[in-house]
C-alpha cells in the first residue's frame, strides 16, 4: 500500500514539473517562461497538486489511528487561498503570530482547528487567541501560562491550552533548529510540568487543559527521533494519570519532517512517517492501557516545501580571472520564504 502512495517531500521539484517541447519548465501545466513574462520576476509559483498529494499521503498514513489529524504550518506559507485548500483537505492549522491568526480567521477557518504557537506571545496575541472561539493556545513557558490565565479571567472566557514540553530528544538536523533538547528556548522542561499542572488545577474554569505538545526540531529526515518522542509522551501521560487522576484528551507530537533540497537528500516519505508515528502511538497507549488521546502531528514544510518554485531572470554576467562566470539574477534571500532553514 505504501508503495502506491506518492510522498512529495522526497522530490526536489513539484509533482507536476516537466520540460515542454520548447525546453521550458512547466508547473501545473503552466509554462514558467510565460508566467514570468505575464507577472514579472521574482515570481513565486505554488503547485496545488503537490500540496494535495502531500496532505493526502500524510492523512492516509495517519488513518490507522482513529481521529488523527495533521496541522498545516502557517509559517511555511500562508494566504487565504492556502487556508481554503488546507481546510478542504481536512487538516488543521498552526499559527505563530497575530497576522497568521488573522489570516486563518478571515478565511473562515474553524477556531477549533487553529493552534496558536510561539515562544514569546504578547498579551495582545494571547487575548486575540482567547477571543477567537475554539482556538487552542500552545503554552511555551510558565510566565506565558500565568499571562494566559490572567487574560482569560479578565475576559471572562475559557482558554483552551496545550503545554509544550521539551522531551530531551535531538533529531538529525542543524543545531539552530533543534527544539526538543533540554537547553532549547522552546517549551517547558519535564521538571516544570508538575508546577504547571498544579497551577492549571487552581484556575478553575479559566483554563481548559487539553494535553501536551512536543516538537524536536525542523528538517529531520530520519524516523527514529519521532518514534522516541511517542514513547516518552505516552509514559508522561501515564504518569500524569497516576499522579493527578486525569486523562488528557489531546496529544500533539509536533513534526518538522524534512524535504529534499538536493539530490543526496533522502528524507523518510511523509506517508511512511505518518504511518509509523500513528502505529507507534496506538501501541504505546494501548500497551499502557491508556485512553487514546486525539492525535495531532505537524509535518511542517513537508506539505508545501517541494510545491514551490521561484522564477528569476538572469541579468549581468561577470567572468572571473580563473574563467568562472557569475550570473546575477533579480532576486535573492529577501524574496525567498525562510531560506535560512
Amino acid at each position: 500500500m505504501s508503495k502506491a502512495i506518492i510522498s512529495p517531500n522526497t522530490s526536489i521539484m513539484p509533482v507536476t514539473a516537466i520540460t515542454n517541447m520548447s525546453g521550458h519548465l512547466t508547473v501545473g501545466g503552466c509554462d514558467t517562461v510565460t508566467l514570468a513574462q505575464n507577472f514579472g520576476t521574482p515570481l513565486w509559483i505554488i503547485d496545488e497538486e503537490t500540496i494535495r498529494q502531500a496532505a493526502t499521503a500524510c492523512m492516509e498514513g495517519l488513518s490507522v489511528y482513529p481521529g488523527a489529524r495533521a496541522l498545516y504550518a502557517g509559517k511555511a506559507f500562508l494566504c487565504l487561498a492556502m487556508c481554503y485548500i488546507v481546510r478542504q483537505l481536512g487538516m488543521g492549522i498552526d499559527v505563530v503570530s497575530e497576522g497568521e491568526l488573522y489570516t486563518a480567521r478571515e478565511s473562515g477557518f474553524p477556531g477549533n482547528l487553529i493552534y496558536m504557537h510561539g515562544n514569546n506571545k504578547s498579551e495582545r496575541e494571547i487575548r486575540d487567541a482567547i477571543q477567537t472561539d475554539g482556538v487552542t493556545i500552545v503554552i511555551d513557558n510558565l510566565s506565558e501560562l500565568w499571562m494566559c490565565a490572567a487574560a482569560a479571567r479578565s475576559m471572562q472566557k475559557q482558554a483552551k491550552i496545550l503545554l509544550r514540553v521539551t522531551p530531551g530528544v535531538e533529531p538529525d538536523t542543524h543545531h539552530y533548529i533543534k527544539t526538543g533538547h533540554a537547553a532549547s528556548k522552546f517549551g517547558l522542561s519535564l521538571d516544570d510540568i508538575p508546577k504547571a499542572i498544579n497551577f492549571i488545577a487552581a484556575q478553575g474554569e479559566d483554563l481548559k487543559f487539553e494535553g501536551l505538545h512536543a516538537h524536536i526540531g525542523s528538517q529531520s529526515k530520519e524516523i527514529e527521533p519521532f518514534l522516541e518522542i511517542v514513547d516518552i509522551m505516552a509514559e508522561l501521560y501515564e504518569d500524569i494519570r497516576k499522579t493527578y487522576g486525569i486523562s488528557l484528551p489531546k496529544l500533539d507530537l509536533g513534526g518538522g519532517l524534512g524535504i529534499s533540497y538536493t539530490e543526496p537528500d533522502n528524507p523518510v516519505g511523509i506517508f511512511e512517517w505518518a504511518r509509523q508515528i500513528a502505529t507507534r502511538a496506538l501501541s504505546a497507549f494501548k500497551g499502557r492501557q491508556l485512553p487514546l488521546p486525539e492525535l495531532l502531528v505537524e509535518p511542517g514544510r513537508a506539505i508545501i516545501g517541494t510545491a514551490g518554485v521561484t522564477v528569476y531572470r538572469a541579468g549581468h554576467i561577470k567572468t572571473l580571472p580563473d574563467g568562472k562566470r557569475l550570473i546575477a539574477v533579480d532576486g535573492g534571500m529577501a524574496d525567498n520564504p525562510r531560506p535560512m532553514t
